[in-house]
């Protein structure tokens, strides 16, 4: 039972993209877009984008993660001042790591999309505008470890569910708003919403203060 909080935080991104595969389309043949470009959206991104998102977000993901059993060690032994140092050290090797790689996707997008897939003007915008969420998404995976590490990995379940559904209420009006980057929009918002509440439960159990973190970034 204990596994089962680790299986579903890992399936966040399939679960994310459920959701796209049953509302994006359809929203988008609602506000009248024809059916092929509804068919390229779709598949730009749930397939193309996602490919290019996660390489940033895995590389400072398996970085940071390495430090995350010495947090544990430390808040096993209750040295809670060696807990705050190791935190410092995992969200500042994250952010190290996510944030150059964000803004090198964005300032390439072009040419990285036509390497990968084909040149595409709407492939290419919705990569720029998808970048900067790497972040949330890398912030998203090691927060959930943190507290899993803290043994606390109740509540990761419970901020994955609370992302969900911001994505699940805020698809239809934002893709009605901006088409597909709204779908963008509101996982990025899915992902923030999860992240500032194990941040929150971070803070409470593990009396860490992240205006700390950013003073030192």
């Amino acid at each position: 039972m204990s596994a089962i909080p680790f299986i579903i935080v890992g399936s966040a991104t399939s679960l994310y993209q459920l959701i796209d595969q049953f509302t994006l389309g359809r929203v988008l043949q609602y506000i009248g877009l024809s059916a092929h470009k509804v068919n390229s959206y779709v598949a730009i991104i749930n397939f193309d984008i996602q490919k290019l998102i996660l390489i940033p977000g895995t590389l400072a993901i398996a970085f940071s993660m390495a430090l995350v059993p010495l947090v544990t060690a430390a808040y096993v032994r209750k040295e809670h001042e060696q807990v705050k140092r190791q935190l410092n050290d995992v969200f500042q090797i994250l952010l190290f790591l996510t944030i150059p790689a964000c803004i090198g996707i964005t300032l390439l997008a072009r040419p990285l999309f036509t390497v990968f897939f084909q040149a595409s003007d709407a492939g290419t915008a919705l990569l720029q505008f998808s970048a900067p969420f790497a972040i949330l998404f890398s912030l998203f995976s090691v927060t959930a470890a943190v507290l899993q590490g803290i043994d606390e990995q109740r509540f990761t379940v419970l901020g994955l569910l609370l992302g969900l559904l911001t994505k699940s209420v805020l698809q239809m009006p934002l893709v009605m708003l901006f088409e597909a980057k709204g779908s963008v929009l509101a996982t990025g918002l899915g992902y923030a919403v999860s992240c500032i509440f194990m941040i929150m439960i971070i803070k409470r159990y593990a009396h860490f203060f992240f205006l700390h973190l950013l003073q030192g970034v």
